[in-house]
């Protein structure tokens, strides 16, 4: 997802916002009112954050209303499946309280779009969203098609759509936890309680069973707040169907993969991504004490500023070497593929997802055989993981496509399943 940049950024649309600047290429789409530049410092946002409980909606900006051709044109410009597109849509990007990594409030943003179409109820999705490096590629900024591709997909279809930036995208406040699963599952159910609370504002109802979806990282999220939903019955919400696209599911081998040349990974996407990891890792878990124990020189010096996720992955694809062997040292590279009890409690976190319950709503897996980052083998191994524990998942081949292309061809295919409960 690094090739994939955003072209607004978060100082940008800020100034969008206040003053309708920030030229854009959708002519008559009607955008937001003015916030105030006050309401994403990180002072007020912690404040805010300490005052209200999780899920606590405190702002709300309608950000575009698309008609039925725009809908069809946006999407299908990005080559998205735009046979089932039925309705315009309004896009809102929502602010909201839920927790860091330590359990601390904090602020998160994320967006909500419902259909145009005269529907006071509605069936409600959680769209999980694939890595992001920079803030402004996240879904609330509501830009990139291919971003947010699904949740138009599902909303011009006839349902509500949450999908959230996660902890410190979007206009959230400090760096993004990347791959931490507790705030990914706790950030997606308080957007939910955000998306419920926003929708009676404006006279709709959400439906309280969700259908639960995510791309990549998202589908990890996805799993987690899937099990979180069936198993917490205080949540709020109960889950109706889950359908996780492209993850990283046996997490232990996807590192040893990446860290071999023939282990079927792109070594670029494969240096980026522990890029990525480690100095996200190491702010939660400690992985380090200096850079240059996990990374070589010269990228040891330079690393940890480009990964604040306020450079774009252009950036990080420019300062980073061709492989992860180039990139990591020795002892990073040994410890990646024989994790000791620092890295092993994340990984194996994640690695759990597939193993650790068994689902009561029906599951449908979807991946693709040509996936150069994340290969099809993950999926197979989730499938058999569910059918041990005594489910009866589906494992839907989208054929030898690429990572970020079976994101797309996915959308179409998860409606359907939708559709179909």
């Amino acid at each position: 997802m690094f090739a994939r940049s955003g072209f607004v950024a978060p100082w940008c649309a800020l100034v969008m916002m206040l003053a309708n600047g920030c030229a854009s290429e959708t002519g008559d789409i009607e955008r937001a009112e003015p916030l105030g530049q006050e309401d994403v410092e990180e002072k007020e946002q912690a404040l805010a954050a300490r005052k209200h409980p999780r899920g606590t909606l405190l702002r709300s900006e309608r950000l575009r209303r698309l008609n039925l051709r725009q809908v069809r044109r946006e999407l299908a410009d990005e080559d998205f499946d735009v046979s089932a597109v039925k309705y315009g849509v309004e896009l809102y990007r929502l602010l909201y309280t839920t927790v860091d990594t330590e359990g601390k409030p904090i602020v998160a943003s994320g967006l909500f779009v419902i259909p145009r179409n005269g529907e006071r109820r509605l069936k409600l999705v959680s769209s999980a969203h694939g890595t992001e490096l920079f803030k402004g590629d996240a879904p609330s900024f509501g830009e990139d098609t291919f971003i947010i591709g699904a949740p138009l997909t599902f909303a011009s279809a006839g349902y509500a759509v949450a999908a959230p930036d996660y902890v410190g995208l979007g206009l959230g406040s400090g760096p993004h936890p990347y791959m931490h699963l507790p705030t990914e599952v706790s950030a997606s159910l308080d957007m939910l309680r955000a998306s419920a609370t926003f929708a009676t504002r404006i006279d709709k109802t959400v439906e309280r069973a969700v259908y639960v979806t995510g791309f990549s990282q998202g589908s990890l999220a996805a799993l987690g707040l899937a099990r979180l939903l069936e198993t917490t019955p205080d949540s709020g919400f109960s889950l109706s169907a889950l359908a996780p696209v492209s993850g990283p599911y046996e997490v232990r081998r996807w590192f040893r993969a990446a860290l071999d040349p023939d282990g079927g990974i792109s070594a670029k996407d494969a240096t980026m991504y522990l890029a990525y990891l480690s100095v996200a890792w190491n702010r939660i878990y400690g992985l380090y004490d200096a850079p240059g124990e996990f990374f070589r020189a010269p990228y040891a010096d330079g690393i940890e500023p480009l990964l604040d996720n306020t450079h774009e992955g252009l950036e990080l694809a420019e300062a980073t070497p061709d492989t992860p062997l180039e990139l990591l040292t020795p002892e990073a590279v040994a410890r990646y593929r024989d994790p000791d009890p620092i890295l092993a409690e994340p990984i194996d976190e994640l690695g759990a997802l597939c193993n650790s319950w068994t689902p009561r709503a029906p599951v449908r897996l979807y991946a693709a055989t040509g996936d150069e980052q994340v290969p099809y083998w993950n999926s197979v191994y989730c499938d058999a993981a569910l059918r041990e524990r005594g489910h009866s998942p589906t494992l839907v081949d989208l054929g030898p496509l690429g990572h970020l292309e079976s994101n797309v061809a996915a959308a179409r295919e998860v409606l359907v399943f939708f559709d179909s409960l």
